[in-house]
């Protein structure tokens, strides 16, 4: 009797505790443990944003100059920095960053070149990437004085070897006449994409020009505002602006340019003529010499030419070696790093045409 009650016992408490391993504690769980969490990846770096264009100058005094650019897609800023012209990298000032495609310099000498370089910047929460380098020139204002005397510009622009004919036909009473070949001018403007480039490249720098000739001499030298409406008869002096499949250089002056690439302008003093060379309206024609001279306004260093002067006596091309001529100013030599013609026409050129084209009424 006594063995049946131990084993009866028995029985009940391996029940209890199987009921007990099967999971009937209410703080226990079903099925298998979860994965570990991956980690999540690193944003991805941002792709660089493309390289600012569109640099001009908006404002400038005698100590200041102002920049803009049009606006780069996806930039979050701009990074740049202004300094003389001429400054090696180890001596630049460090990079300031604006928020605006706008860029202030203060405390300029007056007078003076300067440099100036912008990157667009794009930030993101994968880190900072950067464009290409932009930059261009420009001049702060010089003090406003008074033309100097005059000295040997006449003559030296008369003994020049090219024999400028404008100023030994120089008539104080009559403004010289341009003429400007339109038809053959805007034909090739279209065929570049720019149906605007006769009003752009040539009407308005020269108005522009003798706008300021007028105001700092106090009377003109030329009238691009009254056009002779057709070719000029033969003998008739005026300033005549058209283009040539003449070629006055057989070789690139950029690497990049075919070996056949030649000057897009030139001028020719012995006739008074200003003329764009047909490449310069041929689209196929893309190298970094012809992009850029077909948007500066490179038909005002040629005015310097017609009207007697020659390159910078820095630039030591052998035009700067030959008897007589009247040295233009640096940046009217190198005009294509500077932007518009107020900025690198400057008055010494102007006060320079005053005494090769004098006027009994403005005696100097």
């Amino acid at each position: 009797m006594r063995w049946k009650i131990v084993t009866r016992f028995l029985a009940a408490v391996g029940v209890a505790w199987s009921l007990g391993a099967c999971g009937s504690d209410s703080g226990s769980t079903s099925g298998p443990s979860p994965a570990p969490t991956a980690p999540t990846p690193p944003p991805p770096p941002p792709e660089p944003p493309s390289q600012p264009t569109g640099i001009r100058v908006t404002d400038r005094g005698e100590n200041f100059i102002e920049w803009s650019w049009d606006p780069v897609e996806g930039a979050s800023s701009y990074d740049g920095h202004a300094f003389p012209r001429g400054t090696p990298p180890d001596e630049r000032p460090p990079l300031e960053t604006t928020p605006e495609p706008t860029f202030r310099a203060d405390g300029l000498e007056p007078g003076a070149a300067y440099e100036f370089f912008v990157q667009a910047v794009r930030e993101t929460a994968g880190g900072r990437a950067v464009s290409e380098w932009s930059g261009m020139h420009a001049l702060t204002l010089s003090p406003d004085v008074p033309p100097p005397a005059c000295s040997a510009e006449r003559q030296l622009a008369l003994d020049w070897e090219h024999n400028a004919i404008l100023v030994s036909a120089w008539d104080p009473e009559q403004p010289f006449r341009v003429w400007i070949d339109e038809g053959s001018i805007r034909a090739g403007g279209n065929r570049i994409d720019r149906p605007d480039f006769l009003e752009e490249e040539i009407l308005e720098p020269l108005r522009d020009v003798a706008d300021r000739i007028e105001e700092r001499l106090g009377y003109a030298i030329f009238d691009p505002y009254d056009l002779l409406p057709s070719r000029p008869a033969a003998g008739e002096t005026v300033i005549a602006v058209g283009v040539t499949e003449d070629r006055y250089r057989d070789t690139p002056w950029d690497p990049e340019c075919a070996p056949v690439t030649i000057s897009p302008m030139n001028a020719l003093p012995w006739t008074a003529e200003m003329v764009l060379n047909e490449p310069i309206f041929d689209p196929s024609v893309t190298c970094r010499g012809f992009a850029e001279d077909r948007t500066d306004e490179t038909i005002i260093h040629e005015l310097g030419h017609i009207f007697g002067m020659k390159h910078a006596r820095s630039s030591g091309d052998e035009n700067s070696r030959l008897r007589g001529g009247v040295f233009m100013s640096e940046p009217l030599t190198d005009n294509k790093d500077y932007d518009d013609s107020d900025v690198f026409l400057l008055n010494e050129d102007i006060d320079a045409w005053g005494c090769m084209f004098p006027h009994p009424g403005h005696a100097r």
